[in-house]
This record gives structure tokens, sequence and C-alpha cells, in this order.
């Protein structure tokens, strides 16, 4: 963590403990409605469902996935306990915290599930700042086995690449079922070609994130200036709303029009 608050000079006053009640008024005040909220391992499966029981509509959880810790039987078996207890919207890895690469075959039974019950896979697919493991680990190259295995998991790799930017660029338009997310991001320190992707190419498939605390809520305002004002609904909420299945995937058969009267004159 250490390393993370010199990355991004954070100010060890908004680190304090919130109430959710605090956390969802803060991000109220930006016209942020939505979160996603995820656990580190299973000890906190229970608790992210009973805040998304608590909060429905606006917080949704993610199970934290940690095979290290908690060795696969377990870590399969709270997973699908979130699944079908509490439905909880998808899982959560993070390879830089457990030292395990996501394309290991140790997760493999966790995509299987997700997939088979139309859940979302959240990652950190970025360079990572944690000095004592390999930062390949946020390499999203190590999805596209996944991508080819499970190709009706949704995937969202998070901090858009950062650090593997165009490697992720060409990664995500490879795969159909590969999102990005632009968490813990400032658009003015990002590569340009990786803000222009979100508002042309892959417009359908970019989401805003903070990361709060790393980043605080007021992030918004920088992101709505770098995103065209066309794309505001996609990025700020639509894609999101898409993939977590909040709302209906398949457009709108438009309603036959009723055949016209014909007005014409007759001859006589």
């Amino acid at each position: 963590m250490a390393a993370y608050k010199r990355l991004y000079r954070v100010d060890d006053s908004i680190l304090t403990i919130q109430s959710v009640e605090e956390c969802i008024e803060d991000m109220n005040k930006y016209g942020i409605t939505k979160a996603c909220i995820r656990g580190m391992d299973s000890s906190d499966t229970k608790m992210l469902g009973e805040l998304q029981k608590k909060y429905e509509g606006v917080l949704y959880g993610f199970v934290g996935v940690n095979v290290k810790k908690d060795g696969i039987k377990k870590a399969f078996k709270d997973l699908e306990y979130g699944y079908k207890e509490y439905n909880l919207y998808g899982m959560a890895i993070t390879p830089f915290t457990t030292g395990v690469y996501m394309d290991d075959r140790r997760n493999y039974p966790f995509f299987a599930l997700s997939e088979q019950m139309n859940k979302v896979m959240v990652t950190h697919a970025a360079l990572h700042f944690n000095p004592t493991l390999p930062a390949d680990l946020g390499d999203p190259i190590r999805l596209d086995p996944i991508a080819i295995d499970f190709p009706d998991l949704k995937m969202v790799m998070g901090h858009a690449g950062h650090g593997f930017d165009l490697s992720m660029l060409g990664l995500v338009q490879r795969h159909k079922n590969l999102y990005i997310d632009y968490s813990a991001l400032h658009p003015q320190f990002m590569r340009p070609e990786v803000v222009f992707a979100a508002n042309f190419f892959l417009r359908k498939k970019a989401l805003f994130g903070t990361s709060f605390p790393l980043v605080t809520y007021d992030n918004v305002k920088e992101w709505k200036q770098a995103i065209s004002e066309s794309n505001h609904d996609l990025f700020f909420h639509g894609n999101l709303e898409k993939i977590l299945g909040l709302v209906d995937e398949k457009p709108k058969k438009k309603e036959e029009a009723s055949p016209k009267e014909d007005t014409s004159k007759k001859k006589k």
C-alpha cells in the first residue's frame, strides 16, 4: 500500500474509515449512483452479500477469489455460495496480491462456474507496484488463453492495461468478451491512444471507475472532459449496466407500422 500511496500521492486524511452511507453520500455529490464492491478472499463474501442486499441497486458485489490463501476447493465452494445465496454479480482476482498468474490452471474452475452462471470476472490487468512480485503478474496478455477457453465469460480488465497499453488495445479488439475499466487513472497522464479508444473503436467496451480511495470520486470531472459527450452514457453507466445484465442486451423489435389508409381519390 505504501508504494501506491506514494505513486498516487494519497493524502492519509482520505484513508479514514467511512460508513457505507458516507461513501454513498460522497458518490452522489458527483452524480455517481452505482458502485462495484469486491472481496479479497472467502472471508469477505458474506459481508459483500449483505451489503448488496441492503443497498440494492446501488452496490454490486464481486466474490474475492484467492486460490493461494483458500485453496481450490474452499475458494470454489465460497464462490458458488456467493452466487447462489446472494446472487453476487461476479468474481474478482488480483494476481499481484496472490502471486498466482491469471491463466494458472488452478483458476480455471472459477472461470467455468462463472461462465456457466452468466457472471462477470474482474481483475487487475495493468502494471502493479508491489516490488516483491514479478511485474508481469498484471500483464493483460495472460487473459488471452482464458478468453479463448471461456468465450462467453465477460471479463473486465482493471486499469485499462496501464503499462501494457498497446497490447491491451489489441487484446480487447481480438475478443468480444473482454472489456476495460479506466479506474485509478487520470486521462491527462495516459497514452492518448488509450483515451482515444474509449471515444471511438472501444467506446462500447470502456467503463468508468475510480478505485476509491486511490483516486477520489471527483475524478469523474476529468473524465467528463476527456470523453466526448456523445459517449457519456456508454462510458459512465451504459456499458456497465449491459455487462451486469441490468438492461436487455437484445434490441427491441420495432413495432410494425399499421397499413396506411388509401386516401387517394378514386377515378370516376
